[in-house]
């Protein structure tokens, strides 16, 4: 958003109980964010929660951060910290700073598998595939691939295709997948890659 004269960005982070909002460090902007929240109370009926706000600063001075802290009536806090279970560090392009984030999406990722991979999980005799859609039938789990992996889906060139027209048997009499995937990919996209490969693992395609 536009805060004064300079450019602030708000993250929700998808939780309605926590923001961060970036702005740039001076006292205009702080007034101009207070402004903006006060609005936003009028017309919602949500207020900013003083004893719960923490102003954090990088590379400002003490005495600037305690009076930005005034204009909001909160505290002001230190690096690192924690947003939504996740360490901010001043100090990003240390590897510990990064571990804990790193545990953190592999935990995400594990979980997701499990999901996948539940006793509730099924899959759809599909015969020689071509007549059930890779992305957009139900055939292996309790929803469409496209929902499951949405993040391979949109880089996927091979949208509506049937099961038959991406999977083939190797020579070694194993199932291959040509899904199209937009390269390079990145490395999140390798990950859930590597999930949907454990998920496809003991498809076999064959005549009725």
């Amino acid at each position: 958003m536009q805060c004064g004269r300079h450019k602030g960005v708000v993250f929700d982070g998808n939780n309605a109980d926590e923001t961060i909002i970036f702005a740039y460090p001076s006292i205009e902007e702080m007034w101009c964010i207070r402004q903006i929240l006060d609005r936003f109370y009028q017309v919602s009926g949500l207020q900013m929660n003083a004893s719960k706000t923490v102003l954090y600063g990088l590379n400002v001075p003490n005495e600037e951060l305690n009076l930005f802290a005034e204009v909001f009536d909160c505290k002001v806090g230190s690096f690192p910290f924690e947003y939504l279970r996740v360490p901010i560090s001043a100090k990003s392009h240390r590897v510990s700073t990064w571990k804990p984030i790193i545990r953190k999406f592999k935990k995400k990722l594990l979980d997701e598998l499990f999901n996948i991979l539940s006793p509730q999980s099924w899959k759809l005799k599909v015969g020689d595939g071509s007549s059930v859609l890779f992305w957009e039938d139900i055939w292996i789990g309790v929803s469409k691939l496209r929902d499951q992996f949405p993040a391979l889906f949109r880089i996927s060139s091979e949208k509506i295709a049937c099961i038959s027209e991406i999977g083939f048997v190797d020579v070694c009499s194993n199932m291959q997948w040509d899904l199209g995937f937009v390269l390079p990919l990145d490395h999140y996209e390798e990950q859930q890659v590597q999930v949907l490969k454990i998920v496809l693992k003991d498809t076999v395609i064959s005549p009725d």
